[in-house]
């Protein structure tokens, strides 16, 4: 059993003729469900729930990739229901993670159904299913006891995935092996000439909790969130969302 969470943007008349379209070719493919039509203030959550406890099998996002952050995080709540996502608008950085084409062609990649069980991350009590970035990074991280911080600001990225747009899938955390990866880089200066070029340094942390303490408030973007705080407290729920990826999928 499906149900359709249509974001309240993707229900205005630019992308009606597309709409039908999509709904036309799930009709095709005997996977007809029912449609819930999300408004400015209408939380999810009831509506999902709801539906899980008649029986609901796959909830399927409709929209954009804030669409999908709002319903994965309520599906991520009831073990045996499935994630699925049809991209209309932008920005669709997770479909292309998820190896899920933009509009109609979606919807041949949920009919064959090819399941994986992913891990999520979770920061002050958040979810979130790709990643963490912090572009002006100046604060200490803790990882298994050990403290350290880098020598000169950078930025800081904690993928379950990746962060935005990737151009390989070299650059794409596993997100099935119940770890998270922090990748954190800093500018380095060599020699003692001012004017010399500064190198990128960059060092990649696989972890499972980790904290950040900062001196001043740091800002991070959690999946397109942006959340404020001098301390973060990030860790992983392995096994946590069960997703319907396609065959190009980046991991």
């Amino acid at each position: 059993m499906y149900s359709y969470i249509y974001d309240e943007f993707v229900q205005s008349p630019k992308f009606k003729k597309e709409l039908d379209t999509i709904e036309s070719r799930l009709t095709d493919l005997g996977m007809s469900g029912k449609v819930v039509r999300l408004a400015l203030f209408r939380d999810p959550s009831d509506i999902i729930a709801g539906e899980v406890s008649r029986g609901l099998s796959t909830v399927v996002a409709v929209g954009n990739d804030e669409t999908a952050r709002r319903v994965l995080d309520v599906v991520a709540e009831y073990p045996g229901t499935t994630f699925g996502y049809i991209p209309l608008g932008t920005p669709t950085h997770l479909a292309r993670l998820l190896g899920i084409p933009d509009g109609v062609e979606a919807c041949d990649v949920l009919s064959g159904r090819i399941v994986e069980t992913i891990d999520m991350g979770v920061v002050n009590g958040k979810r979130f299913l790709a990643g963490i970035a912090s572009a002006k990074f100046d604060a200490r991280i803790t990882v298994s006891g050990f403290r350290m911080r880098a020598t000169s600001p950078g930025s800081l990225q904690v993928r379950n995935l990746a962060v935005g747009f990737v151009p390989s899938p070299e650059l794409v955390a596993d997100p099935r092996d119940g770890k998270l990866e922090a990748v954190l880089e800093v500018e380095e200066r060599r020699g003692w000439n001012p004017f010399r070029k500064r190198r990128s340094g960059r060092s990649v942390l696989p972890f499972t909790h980790m904290e950040i303490d900062g001196d001043a408030p740091v800002t991070i973007v959690a999946d397109g969130e942006e959340m404020t705080s001098d301390h973060f407290d990030i860790s992983v729920e392995p096994k946590m969302l069960k997703v319907i990826t396609g065959r190009g999928r980046m991991f």
